[in-house]
């Protein structure tokens, strides 16, 4: 649910006018200027970031608390590089509102700074909330990447983010219950819900997403690091999926029961079995058809 403009290359969430409705008409024009003044701040971090470490940006999601970068392929992206993009968003709001609270204490009082302040520490404290797409939620996917396939990062970074948003939604209608309603609670909650869900169901296809885009990866860069597996031939192509890393070209070893190799294959040639067999074959599928 999105609004795409300038040829797609700015992507603002549906969510994201309700919200900024509401601000309008509990905090004033001022709060509202001051959220846009440090969400923009927020997203020229990200972009900056990512053009520091020559990641090339596809697109820009203005979402209700904080913008995600879309970058044209993870797949020779490394972890510290998605770390840095992400954290970058909440490291500058977080020192402008350390500015804003030191000029508060030294400048005269201003309705608009007051509220930058509260922006700025709004939108840290909520992208770094463990859920995806927030940054909070990439960055932890990134560190668990280290230890685990990517894929299975993710979806166990959106299982914590439907958690996290539970709990906020349980806490917004609390609140509503015993008269302290408290719509942007109710909001937020909804988002994350619905992204971390979003995410969830869409992982496997980003993960095939990312790995096709791999050839033009490859083709730009000299070199990219191998990741060898070896599985044994009753596995489904389905269980050996979310073992692939996207990051790597993965080589695929194919066992029998007295563990010698009896088959070999690339990801594009497991991929191009999926397409053909389905997730349900055994591996053992693609060795006899060699």
């Amino acid at each position: 649910m999105s609004i795409k403009l300038l040829d797609g290359r700015l992507v603002i969430n549906l969510i994201f006018i309700p919200v900024a409705i509401v601000m309008a008409c509990i905090n004033g024009a001022a709060s509202v200027a001051a959220f846009f003044a440090a969400l923009f701040l927020h997203e020229c971090a990200h972009s900056i970031m990512a053009s520091a470490l020559g990641v090339r940006v596809s697109s820009l999601e203005l979402m209700p608390f904080g913008c995600t970068a879309h970058v044209e392929s993870f797949a020779v992206i490394n972890g510290s590089k998605e770390i840095a993009m992400a954290a970058a968003g909440p490291a500058v709001n977080i020192l402008t509102a350390a500015a804003c609270y030191v000029a508060l204490r030294f400048a005269e009082p201003s309705a608009f700074l007051e509220a930058f302040f509260r922006s700025n520490v709004m939108l840290a404290a909520m992208n770094l909330l463990p859920a995806l797409p927030l940054d909070g939620g990439r960055i932890l996917a990134s560190v668990l990447s280290i230890s685990m396939p990517p894929l299975r990062a993710t979806r166990l970074t959106s299982i914590l983010g439907i958690c996290v948003g539970s709990l906020l939604l349980g806490i917004g209608i609390y609140m509503a219950a015993t008269g302290n309603f408290n719509p942007t609670i109710l909001l937020m909650s909804s988002f994350m819900l619905y992204a971390s869900i979003r995410h969830f169901k869409n992982a496997a296809y980003m993960f095939l997403k990312n790995t096709t885009g791999k050839r033009d990866a490859i083709r730009r860069r000299t070199t990219v690091d191998i990741k060898n597996l070896a599985v044994h031939k009753s596995r489904t192509m389905g269980e050996v999926l979310p073992d692939l890393d996207t990051r790597k070209y993965n080589m695929v070893y194919v066992l029998d029961d007295d563990l010698r190799v009896i088959g070999r294959l690339s990801e594009s040639e497991l991929l191009r079995g999926v397409v053909k067999e389905g997730t349900a074959a055994p591996m053992q599928t693609l060795t006899q058809e060699k």
